[in-house]
C-alpha cells in the first residue's frame, strides 16, 4: 500500500468497451488466485482487457491463454515473464 502504479491501456484497436472493466476485474482475480503478485495481476488484467475491448461483443469467448499469447505477439506487448508462464506463451 505505498506505492501507486498505473498501466495505461494497451494499443489495440477498440471494437466495443462493453465489459472491459469487468474482463479486467476478472484478469486481476485470476491472477491473484493464480499466485501473482498485485503488479503482474495488474498487468494480466490489462491484458484481458485489452483482449475483450478488441471483440464487439460484451463477453469475448475467444479469450483463453493462447489468446492472449496471440495478442501480446501481434501487437508486441510485453509482457513479463511471470505473465509469460502464467499463459504458457512458448516460443513462436
Amino acid at each position: 500500500g505505498a506505492q501507486l502504479r498505473h498501466r495505461p491501456a494497451l494499443p489495440v484497436e477498440v471494437a466495443g468497451t462493453a465489459g472491459a472493466g469487468d474482463a479486467f476485474l476478472a484478469g486481476l482475480l485470476v491472477g491473484l488466485v493464480a499466485g501473482l503478485d498485485q503488479v503482474h495481476s495488474h498487468e494480466l488484467a490489462n491484458l484481458v482487457a485489452a483482449h475483450a475491448v478488441a471483440s464487439p461483443h460484451t463477453i469475448n469467448k475467444a479469450t483463453d491463454r493462447a489468446a492472449l499469447c496471440r495478442l501480446a505477439r501481434e501487437k508486441d506487448i510485453a509482457v513479463g515473464e511471470p505473465i509469460a508462464r502464467f499463459l504458457q506463451c512458448g516460443a513462436g
